[in-house]
């Protein structure tokens, strides 16, 4: 494989966008993500929430992440009792 060609395959396997949005006092308000051929992730503060979004191109699905055992957790443990998420260390 020629360096150019593995460049090319780097920059749509890797993350390829980061970006963070600050309120004009410093708080982060929101971070998006976009990695591989086709993905993204987005965290935002939305009225005193947190939402987290996992996506693909033009679709994708949004939890509230503001508390333990909240929507996120929930998706979590059900993606891990479907054996689609390992547990970290």
């Amino acid at each position: 494989m020629q360096n150019t060609d593995m460049q090319t395959l780097l920059q749509q396997n890797g993350i390829r966008d980061v970006d963070l949005t600050r309120s004009p006092e410093g708080v982060i308000e929101k971070l998006s993500v976009c990695f591989g051929p086709h993905y993204f992730m987005q965290l935002q503060n939305i009225g005193g929430t947190v939402e987290f979004t996992l996506g693909v191109t033009h679709h994708g699905m949004t939890f509230d992440a503001s508390e333990v055992g909240g929507e996120l957790e929930q998706a979590m443990n059900a993606m891990s009792r479907a054996g689609r998420a390992e547990n970290l260390p």
